[in-house]
């Protein structure tokens, strides 16, 4: 995760054991080092929260619902934490109910989707 240039189509990582753990990893860079996203980049991270919220048909994980759901940004640039924010109020409420940004000790729950910063 941490070596990944900027604008890299990102991954999955799956983690299942006593603690199950998904989470789709993207290394997207505000444009020109703004407060936003791309409108491709804000699509692709949709869609991959819809993954996250409902699964995938290919996917072997057939029961998403007992897993911990997280989006990793790794941080390109200054203003990432903004263009996040950002993000959260543009997508539909039926995705952005399901979000939180993740802060270290919070208590967590499988019915939400973490959104966690990779600082480099």
């Amino acid at each position: 995760v941490r070596t990944a240039p900027p604008h890299y189509e990102g991954y999955d990582v799956e983690h299942t054991g006593l603690i199950n753990v998904i989470a789709e990893i993207k290394c997207n860079m505000p444009i020109n080092n703004s407060n936003k996203f791309e409108p491709v980049q804000i699509n692709e991270i949709k869609r991959d929260l819809e993954f996250l919220i409902n699964g995938k048909k290919k996917s072997k994980i057939k029961d998403i619902e007992n897993y911990y759901k997280f989006l990793v940004i790794k941080k390109h640039g200054k203003n990432l934490r903004f263009a996040v924010q950002e993000l959260i109020g543009e997508l539909p409420i039926e995705i952005s109910k399901f979000l939180l940004v993740y802060r270290e000790g919070m208590i967590m729950s499988k019915d939400y989707i973490y959104i966690y910063i990779l600082e480099k």
